[in-house]
C-alpha cells in the first residue's frame, strides 16, 4: 500500500486578506518583474547564465527576445507544465501543449553548453558549477550542497544557520534577518534574489542584492518598492504534513513541500 502513495502535486495558492482584492494581480506583476530581472542580469553581463522556460503559449516571443538581444538559448529538459510554484520537475518524453522546456540563456554558446552538461552530470547534478555560472555567492553555493542533502525547500535550514536566531523546539524566530534575502514568500512571486542564501543575514548576499535591486528598479521602480514593502512585513512559514502555510498581513499562502514528521515553523519578525 505504501508504494501507492504519491508525492503531492505542485500547488500554490494565495488567499488575500479582506480589503486586498488587487493582490493577485500585483503578485502576477511581481513574478514577471523577477523573471525579467533574472534575464536582464545576463543581458547586462552581470552573470553568465539564466534559467529560461518556454511553453506553447510564449515560445515565439521569448525566442524572439533572445535572438534580438544577441543571446543564445539551449534546452535542458522537457518537463510537464505547471501553474504556480513547483519544487520538482516531472520529465515528459514529447513536446505538447502541456510541455514546458526548461533551458538556459547565455551570452556565449560554450557557457550554455557547460550549463546543460552540469545539469546532466553523472552521478548527479553538478550544483556547485551551476551555482557559479548563475552568479550566486560562494558561501551560499557551499551551504546549498549541505541543505540539499536534507531538503529541496531549505527555509528552516537557512533559519537554523542565521546568527542570533531564537530556537524553541522546532520553532525558529528570526529577528535580525534582511528581508531582501527572505525566500519563504517566493512560492507566491515575492522575492529579490533567486538563490537560497546561506543565512538570512549573509553579507555577500546582501551586497549582491543591491545590484539585483538596481536592475529591478530600472525595470519598474514603483513595483520594486512595493515588493520590498511586503517582504519587510512580519510573516511566518509553517510546514506540516508536506503542506506549507505562510501567514502575512495581506494574505495567507499555501503550497506543497516535503514531508517530515516534525511540525516546523519559522517566524520572520
Amino acid at each position: 500500500m505504501e508504494d501507492e502513495i504519491q508525492q503531492p502535486k505542485p500547488y500554490s495558492e494565495v488567499l488575500p486578506v479582506y480589503g486586498h482584492h488587487d493582490l493577485r494581480e500585483f503578485l502576477h506583476d511581481a513574478t514577471d518583474l523577477v523573471a525579467n530581472t533574472e534575464y536582464e542580469t545576463v543581458r547586462r553581463g552581470m552573470r553568465d547564465v539564466d534559467r529560461y522556460h518556454l511553453t506553447a503559449k510564449d515560445y515565439d516571443t521569448k525566442i524572439d527576445r533572445v535572438m534580438r538581444d544577441g543571446l543564445v538559448f539551449l534546452p535542458v529538459y522537457r518537463i510537464k507544465a505547471y501553474n504556480g510554484f513547483s519544487h520538482t520537475h516531472e520529465s515528459v518524453p514529447e513536446l505538447g501543449i502541456d510541455t514546458m522546456v526548461y533551458g538556459v540563456v547565455a551570452r556565449d554558446l560554450d557557457v550554455a553548453k557547460s550549463f546543460v552538461d552540469a545539469n546532466k552530470a553523472k552521478p548527479g547534478v553538478d550544483h556547485a558549477n551551476i551555482g557559479e555560472m548563475l552568479g550566486y555567492p560562494e558561501c551560499c553555493r557551499s551551504s546549498f550542497d549541505e541543505f540539499w542533502k536534507k531538503s529541496y525547500d531549505p527555509i528552516y535550514e537557512m533559519a537554523e544557520n542565521t546568527p542570533g536566531c531564537e530556537v524553541d523546539g522546532n520553532k525558529i524566530t528570526i529577528t535580525g534577518g534582511n528581508p531582501r534575502l527572505y525566500s519563504h514568500l517566493r512560492y507566491f512571486g515575492l522575492r529579490i534574489i533567486p538563490w537560497f542564501p546561506c543565512s538570512y543575514e549573509c553579507e555577500e548576499s546582501i551586497e549582491l542584492s543591491d545590484k539585483w535591486l538596481s536592475v529591478m528598479r530600472d525595470i519598474n521602480s514603483e513595483l520594486t518598492d512595493k515588493v520590498l514593502e511586503l517582504m519587510s512585513m512580519p510573516s511566518s512559514w509553517d510546514l506540516l504534513n508536506a503542506q506549507i502555510v505562510v501567514s502575512h498581513p495581506h494574505f495567507m499562502g499555501r503550497a506543497t513541500s516535503y514531508y517530515t514528521e516534525d511540525h516546523k515553523i519559522v517566524m520572520f519578525e
